[in-house]
């Protein structure tokens, strides 16, 4: 989601994505703060993407997945727990 410098600047991947799936429910985790980037359709939590607690809210909230992209870390500890 970028603008790790600043919660209020970044998020231009939630854009992307909400434009590139205009159907879909879409569900973000990033480390910085970025809830206020949540709409209707949109749902973003914040926390590291290897604390299994944020990841079972994320499961809670979407129930189940047809598609999963990791656009986060680059850390193989982060990408192993997230999956």
């Amino acid at each position: 989601m970028g603008g790790y410098d600043n919660p209020y600047s970044g998020g231009e991947s939630i854009f992307l994505w909400k434009s590139y799936f205009p159907f879909a429910r879409l569900f973000f985790v990033g480390i910085v703060d970025k809830t206020h980037f949540s709409q209707s359709r949109v749902k973003v939590f914040a926390g590291s993407q290897d604390d299994v607690n944020i990841l079972q809210g994320v499961v809670d909230a979407a129930g189940k997945f047809n598609v999963i992209i990791d656009d986060g870390s680059h850390v193989n500890r982060h990408q192993i727990e997230s999956f």
